[in-house]
């Protein structure tokens, strides 16, 4: 292949196997990255970056419209709290034991806990999740995630994108993971950030809680989650303008049309 290489959203070698970018620096002509930090990074690594910004800064633009895609039983409970257990089968394994339990704990206090079984996962996975949760007598929603984000005065989810989607809706998000005992050990000798989800990353302090591993227990997302429920009003505002802060950080609008201007200018 003779033309020009360009990489959108590439790897997260800041975080983790760092040496991978002397490869995209042979070989790719210009990065993408869908952050500043990454951007920052790619650059002082020899690699040619351009940045504007972050898709979601639009596709997050309107708060009430998402909520509205939830039934309205949903969408007008203020005491609904989102669990979110992941899109991939083995973060579900892992975590919708750990996050159940703490669900019962807050129904048992008055709160609505609706879980999140997410579109992408394997139909089968949908099919074994959604028999156990029904058997716990559970709310649940076929959706998309960022539909319960929206309208959640607080949610639990695996770290990852939706932690980034919370941020945007304005959502106070608990970071919960698990993984193998042989990948959590990898993780933690590899991994060279502070924090693990994004939001935290940019700020450069916990924003959102982050439970990992043998953290991720029941007593400890309980107490997250009553510590951002039971917060007073000053917090709350505190938390809200970091939130507002990161958000700013996501760059400028019409990405996707940024990035097409830069390629055919190019090629």
């Amino acid at each position: 292949y003779k033309g020009r290489v360009f990489y959108i959203s590439p790897p997260s070698v800041w975080a983790w196997r760092s040496g991978r970018v002397k490869k995209i620096a042979a070989v790719v002509d210009e990065c993408f990255p869908l952050f500043r930090f990454e951007h920052e990074f790619l650059l002082k690594s020899g690699c040619s970056s351009y940045w504007t910004g972050h898709p979601m800064i639009e596709e997050f633009s309107d708060k009430e419209a998402l909520a509205a895609n939830l039934p309205e039983s949903y969408r007008d409970d203020r005491m609904l709290i989102g669990f979110l257990p992941g899109s991939r089968g083995v973060e579900v394994r892992n975590l919708l034991p750990v996050m159940e339990k703490a669900a019962s704990g807050l129904r048992a206090m008055g709160w609505r806990p609706v879980f999140s079984i997410a579109p992408g996962l394997h139909e089968r996975e949908k099919m074994k999740m959604t028999e156990r949760l029904q058997a716990g007598n559970f709310d649940v929603y076929t959706g998309q995630g960022r539909d319960l984000l929206a309208a959640s005065c607080c949610s639990v989810a695996a770290s990852g994108t939706v932690a980034v989607e919370a941020m945007m809706l304005g959502s106070y998000m608990v970071a919960a993971y698990r993984l193998s005992p042989l990948s959590a050990f990898l993780a933690r000798r590899l991994v060279k950030t502070p924090y693990y989800t994004i939001p935290n990353i940019l700020l450069d302090m916990e924003l959102f809680p982050e439970l990992m591993q043998e953290e991720a227990t029941e007593e400890n997302i309980l107490k997250e989650v009553l510590r951002r429920l039971n917060g007073d009003d000053k917090t709350k505002k505190y938390i809200s303008q970091k939130m507002d802060l990161a958000r700013k950080m996501l760059g400028e609008t019409d990405v996707y049309e940024l990035w097409a201007r830069r390629i055919m200018g190019a090629v």
